[in-house]
């Protein structure tokens, strides 16, 4: 598969007419993002653009609107903030409101929250992913649902406001179990199992953090492998109080 992608970007590039547009586009946005995780964020964004104006002139808006959401998401991890928020604001979320992409307007919300919260708004960010965490609910997206209700739990963290995010943080990691997805049960797992254990539900933070640290291997990181082996360390063979009573 890759080397069909290979040959179809290298086709594209040695004879650009003879190409269908709605390839070229999806090809090129295919490439972009493989730049992108090898950290190649310059290259990828030029393509990111040309595939942008393909899909403008194809009219495709909810292609277009993607691709202006994966260059708002290159900008921002530049520290271009205030640019990333108005391209959110004024072209990718009026994009999926136009066509009714409810669910896609929803993910826009929580990441014009993540920039809101990241310049210190974080009242305003709390607000739309709520927002955001309603609409999912409406929807069923047990994938949103489990997003919007870590995102929240994060800036509960933060606020030191444990009580909230504890029940935030059962709910996603629950949703993430359910839809089988490692790298999310593993970065919500360990922030679980901190509260847990600080708040002295040993045997509950054991279970999470053995979950956690098994889908953290599966994926490789070793980062998160590593805390919850030191915090299971701090456990023991220690039994919560309630259940030795």
């Amino acid at each position: 598969m890759a080397g069909r992608r290979h040959r179809a970007f290298q086709q594209i590039r040695t004879d650009p007419q003879h190409t269908d547009p709605a390839e070229h586009a999806a090809v090129l946005h295919d490439r972009a993002d493989r730049l992108l995780t090898r950290g190649e964020a310059g290259q990828a964004e030029t393509l990111l653009h040309q595939a942008r104006q393909l899909f403008t002139d194809l009219g495709d808006t909810r292609e277009a609107a993607i691709t202006w959401g994966h260059i708002a998401d290159v900008l921002q991890q530049r520290g271009e903030v205030d640019e990333a928020l108005r391209i959110r604001h004024e072209i990718e979320l009026p994009a999926f409101e136009r066509i009714g992409d409810t669910r896609s307007t929803a993910v826009t919300w929580g990441h014009i929250a993540d920039v809101l919260q990241q310049r210190g708004e974080v009242d305003e960010a709390v607000e739309l992913q709520l927002k955001r965490l309603e609409v999912n609910e409406r929807l069923g997206d047990i994938g949103g649902i489990a997003a919007a209700n870590w995102d929240l739990a994060r800036i509960d963290l933060k606020r030191g406001d444990f009580h909230a995010a504890v029940p935030r943080l059962m709910t996603s990691f629950q949703h993430l179990l359910e839809l089988q997805r490692p790298d999310g049960i593993a970065a919500v797992g360990i922030a679980l199992g901190h509260v847990m254990l600080a708040a002295g539900a040993h045997a509950q933070a054991r279970q999470v953090l053995q979950t956690c640290r098994a889908a953290a291997a599966l994926i490789g990181n070793a980062d998160i492998v590593s805390q919850a082996d030191e915090l299971m360390e701090t456990i023991g063979d220690e039994d919560d109080e309630d259940e030795e009573s």
